[in-house]
């Protein structure tokens, strides 16, 4: 270990005036930077410029095995990598490393950020492990996307990013991360076969964005009823997906997913609170309705009753229906012969459900039709229908 005296000497030797010195000189001056490259930052630019000064044409003639060696330690001093490589060891050995990382946040965010030394980095799984283990060099990874890319495509880093300590806590914050890895399949099904993880990604907006912008991870996600269970059950993640008709679509065209959605009060009501979603289902009529009597069962235990009413003419339900941003199921009946019938129409003024299963229904006897705010209701020579709005809480 280097005393201060020591280290003053030496810095103020590498920072002297390179002109003045031989040539001689200069390969001790080299072999000093390259024994505590901490200790000078601008002793590697110096030596570029100076080799430039020296050594012209003729001079190079006159010694070119001096001008070589020089050279040559001057293209070792053009990578950051040992000066990080010492930083690093240094944080190694250090009893508090959270201080360390606080104090080197630019170095480190710089090194991690550069190619050559991230393809260093992963030759070094001890002092990658160390890195990887403290929240803040995780954190600052998850932020990179080349420190990302490069560890997640490395059998033996990618083993030290799954043991990493508060790895789910910490990377699913980042979009940078979570990009990256919801482009593996192997990965986001890594995520699906340990709940703890997918709550984690399925908690975090970020993380639920990266998701839905990958047809990778959705069509893994959709066809995985542990993932979909998750995604349902978080309002964050089906606020996510609800807002997107393309994700929507596709979780429409998954049995798995659409299960999911019609049996979670929580995944239903960003549904009914997002127009892209309800557009989507809108559009899969026939798997909207077919999920009536599910949908039903499964938002009577937690929403709200916002209100009921029976008419003929049947028209006289409209407003009530396109009083609250919830949904509203419908018996269709008819007033005396069953050749009457009632429809519901969408708010598009596309056709619902078309039935008379009851006569002169005064109440909710049967789950024949199911819509949002903003159905309306017509009839078929003579019929009757009756309603209930529910609403989330």
């Amino acid at each position: 270990m280097l005393t201060q005296a020591q280290k003053n000497y030496i810095k103020n030797q590498l920072e002297s005036d390179l002109s003045k010195h031989s040539d001689d000189r200069l390969i001790e001056l080299c072999l000093l930077h390259r024994a505590s490259p901490e200790l000078s930052v601008i002793f590697a630019k110096n030596l570029q410029e100076e080799l430039k000064r020296r050594y012209n044409e003729t001079k190079m003639r006159e010694d070119d095995v001096i001008f070589s060696t020089l050279l040559n330690f001057s293209n070792q001093f053009k990578s950051p990598i040992p000066l990080f490589h010492y930083q690093l060891q240094q944080m190694a050995a250090s009893v508090h490393r959270d201080i360390w990382f606080s104090n080197n946040e630019a170095l480190f965010r710089d090194n991690i950020a550069d190619v050559e030394v991230m393809d260093w980095l992963l030759t070094q799984p001890s002092l990658l492990e160390k890195c990887l283990n403290n929240k803040f060099g995780l954190a600052w990874i998850a932020q990179s996307t080349n420190a990302s890319t490069k560890i997640l495509t490395h059998a033996t880093a990618v083993d030290l990013w799954k043991q990493s300590t508060n790895l789910w806590q910490i990377w699913p914050q980042y979009e940078a991360g979570m990009t990256v890895l919801s482009q593996s399949s192997e990965l986001i099904n890594y995520v699906i076969a340990n709940d703890y993880m997918m709550t984690a990604v399925a908690a975090s907006e970020v993380a639920m964005a990266t998701v839905v912008a990958s047809e990778t991870a959705m069509a893994v996600i959709v066809a995985s009823e542990a993932a979909m269970t998750a995604v349902a059950a978080s309002e964050t993640a089906m606020a996510v997906v609800a807002a997107s008709e393309t994700t929507m679509a596709t979780v429409v065209d998954s049995e798995i997913a659409i299960t999911a959605v019609t049996e979670s009060e929580t995944a239903l009501a960003a549904v009914v609170l997002s127009s892209a979603a309800k557009k989507v289902l809108v559009a899969h009529n026939t798997v909207l309705q077919s999920a009536r009597e599910t949908i039903y069962e499964t938002i009577k235990t937690s929403w709200v009753k916002k209100g009921e009413q029976f008419a003929d003419p049947v028209a006289n339900v409209n407003p009530l229906a396109n009083t609250h941003d919830g949904l509203v199921f419908a018996t269709l009946g008819y007033f005396s012969t069953q050749n009457q019938a009632t429809t519901m129409l969408h708010a598009d003024g596309t056709t619902a459900a078309t039935a008379s299963s009851t006569r002169k229904p005064t109440k909710l006897t049967s789950i024949d039709a199911v819509s949002f705010k903003g159905c309306t209701f017509v009839e078929t020579s003579d019929g009757q229908v009756a309603i209930e709005v529910w609403a989330p809480q």
